[in-house]
C-alpha cells in the first residue's frame, strides 16, 4: 500500500520517472553489486545479509483472513481450528518456500494444511472469497482488502514477532540526490499508513 501510494505521487510530480516491479532475484547481494537494483524492500532477516545503506520502511503485526460470511468469529480462532482449516499461503522468492511454514513447524511440531499457493499476498482475497479457506497476512494489507473484497480479517490465535520491512539501496546511490527524494517519499507514504519510522 505504502509503495503504490509513493508511485502515484511520483507520477505526479515527476512524470518522466519509470519504476519496475519485480521479485527479488535469488542472488540480491550480486545483483546489487553489480547495479541491476536502485532499490529494495524486504523482511528484516533477508535485508541484514545485504552490506548497504538501509532503513526501516515499516512494521506490522498479522493477522488471519476469511471470506465475509465465514461462520468463525474473532473468538472462535483456536490454534487448533487454526490448523484445521485449509490454507491459501504465498510463496517467497525464487526458491518457493512458503511463508510461514518455517515459524510454526518448531513451535507447533505441525504445518498448515496449504491447499493453493500464490505468488503474491495481493493474490490472496480471491482465493479466500466464497471458500471457507483461511490464509495468514499483514494486518495492513488485510485492512485493505477488507474495503476491496468480501472478506474479513480476524485477531492471528499466536504470537508472532511483527513483520518488520527494511528498505536498502546500493551505496554507491546514498549521497545521488534523485535517489535520495525518491526514498523520502516512500518514507513519507509508509508514515501515513502509520507503519513507518521516521528517517
Amino acid at each position: 500500500m505504502a509503495l503504490a501510494g509513493a508511485i502515484r505521487e511520483c507520477a505526479a510530480c515527476a512524470p518522466g520517472i519509470h519504476f519496475e516491479l519485480r521479485r527479488p532475484p535469488a542472488d540480491i547481494a550480486e545483483t546489487f553489486e553489480r547495479g541491476d537494483i536502485d532499490l529494495i524492500v524486504l523482511p528484516e532477516q533477508y535485508a541484514q545479509t545485504l552490506d548497504h545503506p538501509r532503513h526501516e520502511l515499516l512494521r506490522d503485526t498479522h493477522v488471519c483472513m476469511v471470506c465475509a460470511d465465514h461462520p468463525l468469529t474473532a473468538g472462535d480462532l483456536t490454534i487448533e481450528k487454526y490448523f484445521e482449516l485449509g490454507h491459501v499461503a504465498a510463496r517467497l522468492g525464487d526458491e518457493a518456500s512458503l511463508a510461514f511454514e518455517e515459524w510454526f513447524l518448531p513451535r507447533y511440531g505441525r504445518q498448515r494444511r496449504v491447499e493453493c499457493t500464490v505468488d503474491y499476498f495481493s493474490a490472496l482475497p480471491v482465493l479466500i472469497a466464497g471458500t471457507r479457506r483461511i490464509a495468514t497476512l499483514h494486518e495492513r494489507l488485510a485492512k485493505d482488502m477488507t474495503s476491496r473484497f468480501p472478506v474479513k480479517f480476524l485477531p492471528a490465535p499466536f504470537q508472532m514477532q511483527p513483520l518488520v520491512e527494511i528498505m536498502v539501496w546500493p551505496r554507491y546511490k546514498d549521497q545521488d540526490p534523485a535517489h535520495r527524494w525518491l526514498r523520502e517519499r516512500l518514507l513519507e507514504a509508509s508514515a501515513r499508513t502509520g507503519a513507518a519510522v521516521p528517517a
